[in-house]
């Protein structure tokens, strides 16, 4: 009986403000004066803007109505909107929902206790919006603790949504506040992400640093392991005289270091001393030279003398030599692989064997 009572009241409603907005209508219409159009058009702005005004109030009266759990007078307020302007969509919705507060409430019992089932329904749905929002800052400040600043947005914004969804369970006051902490929550993770990245960069500079650093100090470790591992064989090679090999590790040590102080030093040193090794070594060449010139000279100006049997040059007047070994030298005239007399010397010679010659030389005295 109650839900047929209400269906008939709220046809009877929309019914009656359709009429109300139609003759109203008219009857501006009619009255309105056809010779005076400026004045006409400025009087139906003022009369627009007030009827809008009056729409607003009675939508905000309800609004409050149903803060305070009152949808009985929510329902006239959103009724009386209706009969201003039946085409408002919030004047709609906001019916619609008051009266099925009212057909819930009137469901359940006719007494107070309807009443307060009602009022019940609207302190849980109260209860929960703050709850929800609660919990999603909760959530929003766990992920952000985290880092992940994404989700916490994700998180907040979605508190936020829920909240103005079932703002008309809260206070103006109490939805300013929260609304509030959400944006400052939603400055808040901007901020942090913002640090975040800055972080992030900032690390990943001093760590670029550090590699390069690192690997300074690696290559530089590098090269003074080698200059000294160089260093130790020139001064090696120096010691066994080898001064052009020790040169050219002193030339890859300073192309590696051109201003090592020890290669420079060392690079002097051993020219000079190739240079030294080499002065000596053609004075001494050049003196064993001028010794052995002045032997042959004093060989040279020593008188010949007779010399039959002594070692040197053998001489019998002293006049004319011949060598100390002339008997082997003759005999290997006659051997195999010697030198050998051809056939017209040796006829000549045999000629000049048999020939007697008609004079005989005197005796010698």
């Amino acid at each position: 009986m109650n839900f047929r009572l209400i269906g008939r009241s709220r046809t009877w409603t929309l019914a009656a403000a359709m009429s109300a907005v139609t003759v109203t209508s008219i009857a501006t219409a009619q009255e309105a004066p056809k010779d005076d159009d400026s004045s006409t058009k400025t009087e139906t702005v003022d009369l627009a803007t007030q009827h809008q005004a009056k729409v607003n109030a009675a939508i905000i009266a309800a609004r409050r109505f149903e803060r305070d759990g009152q949808w009985r007078q929510a329902a006239a307020k959103y009724s009386e909107a209706l009969q201003l302007m039946p085409t408002n969509e919030q004047a709609s919705r906001g019916y619609q929902q008051a009266m099925a507060m009212l057909e819930e409430g009137s469901s359940l019992t006719k007494s107070e206790k309807g009443v307060r089932s009602v009022e019940q329904r609207y302190q849980e749905q109260r209860s929960l919006a703050i709850i929800e929002f609660e919990e999603g800052v909760s959530r929003a400040q766990q992920l952000m603790a985290a880092e992940d600043y994404a989700a916490a947005d994700r998180a907040i914004l979605t508190a936020q949504i829920k909240l103005r969804q079932r703002k008309q369970y809260l206070s103006q006051v109490e939805v300013a506040e929260m609304d509030e902490r959400a944006e400052h929550l939603i400055s808040i993770i901007g901020e942090a992400r913002v640090n975040s990245q800055l972080l992030s960069q900032q690390a990943a500079t001093e760590e670029a640093e550090a590699s390069r650093h690192a690997e300074s100090s690696r290559a530089e470790t590098e090269k003074s392991k080698l200059i000294t591992e160089n260093l130790n064989r020139v001064r090696q090679l120096q010691a066994e005289l080898k001064y052009r090999e020790a040169l050219q590790i002193i030339d890859e040590i300073l192309f590696v270091d051109p201003q090592n102080p020890a290669a420079l030093a060392l690079r002097d040193v051993l020219r000079q001393a190739e240079i030294y090794r080499k002065y000596a070594a053609f004075q001494k060449e050049r003196a064993y030279g001028e010794s052995q010139d002045v032997l042959q000279t004093q060989r040279m100006m020593q008188a010949p003398r007779p010399n039959l049997s002594g070692p040197g040059d053998r001489s019998i007047s002293g006049l004319l030599t011949y060598p100390e070994d002339w008997p082997q030298i003759s005999h290997r005239r006659g051997a195999d692989g010697g030198y050998m007399i051809p056939e017209r010397d040796k006829v000549i010679l045999r000629k000049l064997q048999n020939t007697r010659l008609p004079f005989t030389f005197p005796p010698s005295t």
